[in-house]
């Protein structure tokens, strides 16, 4: 499902791409600066849940929160997200919301022989997605 195009395939992207995030992976990216960052927004809207109800309702409260944000918004600075106490793909989240409201995404890790990967190998919150398992574009 998912695949991996370069920058310069970035202005070809169809319209059949518009309803799945397209997840960009460079260190320089150069949206970044307009990119708005969701950890701040994310944690207000959790705090309000009891720690034991967070996981299942995250996938709502990313909606509600990239529903608040322009169409094909940039977001960024989503490492709440992979906090290994909720236990969720944190890919197939941004997917569904991708659905109903479109938006762009700034990876916070690194790209590697078709995964995205968070975090370093021993670290508590390490993750590894396969690109083509997932209705993602990614931009490397």
């Amino acid at each position: 499902m998912g695949y991996c195009i370069t920058t310069s395939q970035c202005e070809c992207i169809s319209e059949k791409d518009l309803l799945k995030p397209v997840i960009f992976v460079q260190k320089n990216c150069p949206i970044k600066d307009k990119a708005v960052p969701l950890n701040v927004l994310l944690a207000k809207k959790l705090i309000a849940i009891d720690e034991e109800d967070r996981s299942t309702n995250m996938a709502d409260c990313v909606l509600k929160i990239i529903q608040g944000l322009p169409v094909g918004s940039v977001i960024k600075d989503f490492d709440v997200l992979f906090n290994p106490a909720y236990a969720i793909d944190v890919l197939q989240i941004l997917v569904l919301c991708c659905k109903q409201h479109n938006f762009q995404v700034i990876w916070p890790g690194r790209y590697d022989n078709g995964k995205l990967i968070y975090a370093d190998v021993d670290s508590l919150d390490y993750k590894t997605y396969r690109i083509e398992n997932y209705d993602i574009t990614c931009v490397v």
